[in-house]
This record gives C-alpha cells, structure tokens and sequence, in this order.
C-alpha cells in the first residue's frame, strides 16, 4: 500500500474525476503554482503524492508548496493539451517551463498591407495579416538579413512621405538597391513578383524563390521586354551567390526545426536549430530549461511556436513524444500546413537532433545557470522577506519639470517580466492634493490605486520594489497603515541608484545599489555581480526606461495635438509631418524650404510651425 505525502489533501484527490482534462495546484494565497493535463486527472495527480511516483527535479518543494487542487475537464487528450497550453499563458504558473519574452528579439514584417509592399524591422509585431519573419536573436542579425533581401528583392524602403513626393530616382536606385516605383521604373506586376519573391525567401523557400525570378525572366524576354529580362538575371544572380555561403550542416531541403534537451544534475538546456533548404540558419538556446518528461516537451514546443514565429515543415524531438499525434495536429491548424513531428532514429535527421542534443549540453555546461528558486531564496534571506518573491513588482514616477507627472508599473515573474502586467499610471498635478508635491507623494498616489486594488481582490505580490529612496518608502509605509495592509502582505524596499561620493581623498567613486528596509536607519548594500543584484537592478532599469518612455509618449502626443491645431495643419499634414520627422522638435533647426520640400507643406504654415515649436523647446 503506498503511503500518501499529503494526507491532508487526500479528500480533494478522491474528488477528482478520472478523465482527461488540466490539473492546477494553488498554493495558500490561491495563486496557480503548477498547471498539467492528464489522460486520468484522479490516477495522475495522485501520483505527485506518493512515495511511488513522481520524482523529478521540484516535486518536493511543489509538493508542499500546494494548498488546493483545482480540476477541469476535457473531451479528450488533445483538447486537455490545447487548454493546458492557454491556462499556462494566462496564470504563468512558477513551477511550468517558461521560456523567455520575443521581445528581446526583432522581426521581419513585409508590410503587405500597403500598394508597394516593403519590409520593416519590429520588436512586437501586431497580430495582422503581414507575414512576420523571425525572431532574430540581435539587431545585427535581423538588419543582416534584410541587407541581403534587399540585395536580392530590391524592395523600397522609403517612407510613405518620400515616396508619394519622389519626383526623380534615389541614390539607393542607382546603386540597384531599388526598382524606384515611386517614378515608375518598375511596373506593378513587376513590382508584386520581386514582393512575392522576398517573401518566399524570407520563408526560407530559395527554391521557390529562384523558380520565380527565372520564369519572370523568361516571360520578359520572350516579350522583348530585355530592360526588365536583365533585371530579372542579376536578381537570379545575387541569389545563387547566397548559396555559395559556407553550409553548417548538410540536410533535406524544406524548412526543419531540431530540438535536442540535455539534463545532468543542477545543469539543463534546451537547443533548437532552425534548417531552411540545407543550411542551419539559427541556433538559439534556453538554458536552466529542464525537460524531464512527454509533457514538458509538449508544452516548450507549443510556447515556442506560438504567433508571429513561423512554424517549419519539420520538427524533430530528441525523445519520443507519447502524445506526438495530438501535438502535430495543433501545430498543423496553427501553421494552416501539415506539420511533421518525430522522434528520427537514424539518417540526416537524427544526425541533426544530435547536434541540437550537444549545443544544449554546451550551452548549459558554460552559461551562467542559476536556479531562480536560488535567487528567491537568497533575496528572501538579504531583504528579510516574509517569503521567496516569485512574483515582484516595480514603481517609478517620470515628470517633466513638475509637468505631465506619469508613474509605470513593471512586473518580474520569476525573474522574467510579464509584459501582460504591466501598468501605466496618468498622476494629475493640477489636482489640489498635489500642490508643491513631487515624486514622493506621487509614488504613494500610485501605490494607494495598487493597493486599494489588491485589498479587494486578495492579490498581493510577493515584493514591491519603489525606484527611490527613504524618502519614498516612508510615504507609502504610512499609507500602509491608513490602509491597514501589513508589510507581512505586501513586502516593501526601496531601491536606490548608485551615486558618486567624494571621499576625503577626493577621488570621485560610485556607492553601492541600495535597498531601504522598513525599521532600519542604514540601507543594505548590493553586492555587483551577484544574482540578486542582477535581478533587482534589472528590473528597476526597466521600470525606469518604461516610465520615461511613458512619459516622452504623453508629451509626443499632447504636441501632435497642438499641431494639427495650428491653422492650415490638417491631419493629412501633420501625418506628412510626423512621417518625415518623427521628432516634431527637430524641424526647429531645419530650414523652412528644405521642411516644404520634404513634406510638401507650403512655407507659410511651415514658418508658423517652427514658431510655436520654439515656445515649447
């Protein structure tokens, strides 16, 4: 007879049903800590309980860590993965597989959506019908993919403005880097080939890609069209000296994704390695990521191939996946393809995994590897917290000489931000309650909106962070009083920024990050370099880069306003204006004629303009 771990939760496990559905673990402050699916809810759950069963990395500290058990059914093993998949989205449980935010990574969008399509670079793509191509893992590798598209498929990358008031070819045609439709040097036919052609290619179909420009080549010369048949040749030409490149690895030739997992003790990583028409293209890797059963692999692959990123023709796995079946189907409707998932045992593919299997063993023997449960504890320990902070909050204020006061809110789940959860507060000076305030007053307005929230809904996090000093933390512990909310249930520091000090000896050196506590006269110091160091600067960094850009944003926009408020300034105009100029400001030094030139506005409202801009600067 096994023995039950928990028999304190025994009555909820003899409640669960024993059919297929998703599985949520909650713990005493009823956050979701862990969410799976099972083919038996009852038979699988109660696994995680006994001596018997599941041993992997964390089920112990899951394990007492789980305080409810919560259930939904499902019509079968596919519907419970598609389910498992959108609650883990939603809940970003701390315990699932999370891979890290795209937003570190930049996109290829072709911006299908206008007359004469052209490609741009973007961080967050927006959910349209443009096809997006990436993600790229750096700047220089997404802007190295568009020099060479545009190498090929000479597309246009003129703004709007430019192109509409082109009255001659740019320089970038004269060095064949565009067909100039702006003065029609290229027929719209023409024009749509080379557009489908660096779609294709951005898709990683060269074939395809090739087939096109030879025909279109054919076509033109057969017309006695030789201009465009020429064209045609030296784009044919570019291409095949792309796939003179030196080859990674030799292998088939449609679009192939390969995932090797490595777990050896404390070290784990996962590596996928992204094949088009023979060559590897990308290598990008997850350390500290463990896959250590079927369901871990299923739900990596599932957040990893989820809108914008393309999905292959091909997938292959280093372990023989026990719900491949379910799993291909659901990749398929999202590609709107067939999609290939296996485990190879042999051939190009396997060879392929292999390598995929080895740089996930690199990658997690020689990058830095910490366990966040690690920096939890270590934070819990330093800042004499109430409990690990998985889930931490950020708050900073941005104003513009005691104007436009704005306040931002970033949000670290277990070390990674959660973009959904970030917030952006509008703080009003003119307000009474205000007058001859600053950031302090303003900090505790924002906490007081927070907090207020989170008494109604029992939803506190783990930590909040004020980016500030004393002077701040002070203001919103006394509005933790008036609110009667403990420091046991919602943990505030404050972290302030490192300043210059001028010692006796005058030499100027930079004091130490420091965290404010409540009850204690001196702060803590940060040691550089250590992983809860990284973590809290990191996450004020970002709160503070997002509350100035919050705060430049409302400024741009209340300025935009005032534009098209200036007689003769339409919205046609002013979107003439912005296109040219993103920076409203920077017409102030510009000449009057070289404005009209460029966004066709007429001089008169141009001199106006630059009036009003030099009263705001």
């Amino acid at each position: 007879m096994t023995v039950s771990l928990r028999p304190d939760l025994e009555p909820q496990l003899d409640a669960l049903p024993t059919v297929a559905g998703v599985y949520l673990f909650r713990d005493d402050r009823d956050r979701v800590i862990y969410i799976g699916k099972a083919a038996n809810l009852r038979q699988r759950v109660r696994n995680y309980f006994r001596k018997s069963g599941d041993e992997r990395f964390q089920i112990e500290r899951l394990r007492r860590a789980v305080a409810r058990i919560e259930a939904l059914t499902a019509g079968s093993e596919r519907e419970a993965l598609v389910l498992e998949d959108a609650l883990v989205k939603q809940h970003q449980p701390r315990y699932n597989i999370k891979l890290r935010d795209d937003k570190s990574f930049l996109f290829l969008r072709l911006r299908r959506d206008d007359p004469f399509p052209y490609v741009e670079i973007v961080r967050r793509p927006p959910r349209d019908n443009n096809p997006t191509f990436g993600p790229y893992p750096s700047a220089k590798a997404a802007r190295r993919t568009a020099n060479v598209l545009h190498k090929i498929f000479p597309l246009r990358t003129c703004s709007n403005v430019k192109f509409s008031h082109r009255t001659r070819p740019c320089l970038d045609h004269q060095i064949g880097r565009c067909p100039a439709p702006c003065v029609g040097k290229i027929s719209t036919e023409a024009y749509a080939t080379v557009v489908e052609g660096a779609e294709r290619f951005l898709g990683g179909d060269r074939v395809a890609a090739r087939k096109l420009l030879q025909g279109q080549m054919d076509v033109a010369a057969e017309e006695l069209r030789y201009e465009d048949a020429a064209w045609f040749r030296d784009q044919l030409a570019a291409l095949a000296a792309t796939e003179s490149d030196p080859v990674t690895f030799q292998f088939g030739g449609d679009s192939a994704d390969a995932w090797g997992a490595f777990v050896d003790g404390e070290a784990a990583a996962v590596t996928v390695l992204r094949t088009s028409e023979g060559r590897v293209n990308h290598s990008q890797s997850f350390p500290g990521i463990r896959i250590e059963s079927d369901d871990d692999f299923a739900l990596l692959l599932l957040q990893y191939y989820a809108a914008p990123r393309v999905i292959p023709t091909s997938i292959y796995v280093s372990r023989e996946l026990a719900n491949v079946d379910d799993l291909a189907s659901i990749l398929s409707e999202r590609r709107g393809k067939k999609v290939e998932l296996r485990h190879p045992q042999r051939g190009d593919a396997a060879k392929l995994v292999q390598l995929a299997v080895e740089n996930a063993a690199l990658a997690a023997k020689t990058r830095k590897n910490v366990d966040y449960d690690d920096i939890a504890n270590q934070l819990e320990r330093l800042l004499h917290l109430p409990r690990p902070p998985y889930e931490i909050e950020c708050y900073d204020v941005s104003v513009h000489q005691g104007t436009e006061p704005v306040g931002v809110r970033v949000v670290y789940s277990q070390g990674v931000e959660n973009a959904d959860a970030r917030r952006r507060y509008r703080l009003q000076p003119n307000d009474a309650r205000h007058d001859g305030l600053g950031d302090v007053q303003w900090m505790a307005e924002m906490l007081d909106r927070r907090l207020r929230r989170a008494i109604e809904s029992n939803n506190f996090p783990d930590l909040i962070v004020l980016d500030g000093g004393i002077a701040q933390l002070q203001a919103v512990l006394k509005l933790c009083e008036t609110l009667e909310v403990e420091w046991a249930r919602a943990p505030i520091v404050a972290l302030a920024k490192a300043r210059p000090d001028d010692g006796l000896d005058h030499r100027v050196e930079r004091t130490a990050e420091r965290v404010y506590l409540p009850g204690r006269k001196n702060p803590i110091a940060l040691k550089p370099g250590s992983p809860s160091y990284d973590l809290l600067v990191s996450l004020r960094d970002a709160t503070h880069d997002a509350a100035i850009g919050y705060h430049r944003s409302r400024s741009r926009n209340r300025l935009v306003s005032g534009i098209e408020a200036i007689p003769g300034m339409g919205a046609e105009r002013r979107r003439r204006l912005l296109e040219t100029y993103p920076n409203p400001m920077a017409i102030v030094h510009e000449t009057p004629e070289s404005i009209r030139k460029a966004t066709g506005i007429p001089i008169k409202i141009v001199r106006r303009l630059q009036q009003e801009l030099a009263l705001l600067r």
